[in-house]
C-alpha cells in the first residue's frame, strides 16, 4: 500500500506539521509501507527523508480547495491501493467530500480550525483532555475511529523511548525553544528577561531550527548580552539529551509540548500562533506547564512571575 501525505511548512506555519508526518512515515517504512510526502518545499527536506519518501511532491501555491483535492486525487490514482494522510489546517468539509466521493479513504489530524466538520475514517487530536463527545458533531463518518489524547502524539523516533528525567539533582539548566520555524522575536524576548533574574550558576540552552529567519539575531544578541550564560544549538541532531539534560523549559505550544512532557520537564508557553491557543490551555489544565498567553500580550512581569512559581516550588 502508498501512503500519500498532504502536509504543509514554512517558517510562517511552522513545522510541527512536517515532523510528524515524517515520524509516522518513518514507523509506517518500517513496517514495510511505501511513503509519498506531498506539499512542502524541497528545501525542507533531510537526510532521512529520501530513505522514507520514494517521491517528494512540493505544492508551494494553495490555489483553491477544489485544485488542490484534485491534485491530491490524481496522485492517489496514480498510486494504487493508496491510503492518505492530511495534516493540513486548509483541509476544509468541501476538499474531504471530493476525495469520500472518490471513494478515498485517510487518516486526519484535527485541527478545530477549517478542517471540520470531518469525514475521514481516522481522526487524531492529541490534545490534553479532549473527550469523544466533544467530536459528536464533529464527526460525519460514524464508522471513524478516534484516536484522542497525548498517548496518541506522533513523536519523533528519538523521543518514543526516552527514559523521563525526574528532576531530583537539578542541573541548573533552562531550555529556550520556539520550535522549527519563525520564533517571531520568543527567543530574546525570554533571555533578555531571565537572564538579570536567575542565579549566577544557572544556564540557558536556546535550541532553534534551521529555518528561523531570526537565527543571525539571535546569535548576534546571545554574543553581546548572554556570553558564558547561553548555548545556542541550531537544528541539533542529539534534542533529546538538550531537552533532558534541562529543568525548566520555555517554548512555544506546538509539537515540542508533547516532546518535552516525554522527558518530564516542566514548561511555560507562549504561543506564537491562533490555532496554539487551545492547546497550550489544555496543558495548563494537566499541571504539567503554565500558559502565559500570546507573545505579542506576554509582559516581562508575568514571565517572570511564572518562572519563580516553577523554579520556587
Amino acid at each position: 500500500m502508498t501512503i500519500i501525505f498532504r502536509s504543509n511548512a514554512s517558517s510562517t506555519v511552522g513545522f510541527g506539521h512536517l515532523n510528524r508526518c515524517r515520524a509516522l512515515a518513518y514507523a509506517l517504512k518500517l513496517k514495510g509501507q511505501s511513503c509519498i510526502m506531498v506539499g512542502p518545499q524541497k528545501k525542507y527536506k533531510n537526510d532521512l527523508d529520501e530513505s522514507i519518501f520514494k517521491d517528494w511532491i512540493p505544492n508551494n501555491y494553495w490555489k483553491s480547495t477544489e485544485q488542490d483535492s484534485e491534485m491530491l486525487i490524481k496522485i492517489a490514482k496514480k498510486n494504487h491501493q493508496s491510503f492518505l494522510i492530511l495534516d493540513d489546517y486548509r483541509i476544509n468539509e468541501s476538499y474531504q467530500l471530493n476525495l469520500r466521493k472518490e471513494g478515498l479513504r485517510w487518516l486526519q489530524f484535527d485541527h478545530k480550525e477549517n478542517s471540520r466538520p470531518i469525514w475521514a475514517d481516522i481522526i487524531l487530536n492529541p490534545m490534553p483532555g479532549i473527550h469523544g463527545d466533544e467530536l459528536k458533531n464533529i464527526v460525519q463518518n460514524k464508522k471513524a475511529e478516534l484516536l484522542l489524547g497525548p498517548d496518541y502524539a506522533i513523536l519523533r523516533p528519538e523521543f518514543v523511548k526516552v527514559k523521563k528525567n525526574d528532576h531530583t539533582k537539578p542541573n541548573k539548566k533552562i531550555l529556550v525553544t520556539f520550535g522549527a520555524g519563525n520564533d517571531y522575536g520568543g527567543v530574546i524576548f525570554v533571555l533578555s528577561t531571565l537572564i538579570p533574574l536567575v542565579p549566577s550558576n544557572f544556564k540557558f540552552a536556546v535550541v532553534s531550527g534551521l529555518n528561523n529567519p531570526n537565527n543571525k539575531i539571535i546569535n548576534e544578541w546571545i554574543e553581546n548580552n548572554g556570553t558564558n550564560k547561553v548555548d545556542l544549538h541550531i537544528d541539533p541532531k542529539d534534542l533529546v539529551n538538550i531537552f533532558l539534560s534541562c529543568d525548566i523549559a520555555v517554548t512555544a505550544g506546538g509539537t515540542t509540548t508533547y516532546e518535552l512532557d516525554s522527558c518530564g520537564l516542566q514548561f511555560i508557553i507562549i504561543s506564537t500562533t491562533r490555532n496554539q491557543i487551545e492547546q497550550s490551555k489544555a496543558w495548563a489544565s494537566t499541571g504539567k506547564a503554565m500558559y502565559i498567553g500570546e507573545l505579542e500580550n506576554v509582559s516581562k512581569k508575568s514571565l517572570i512571575s511564572s518562572f519563580n512559581s516553577i523554579i520556587n516550588n
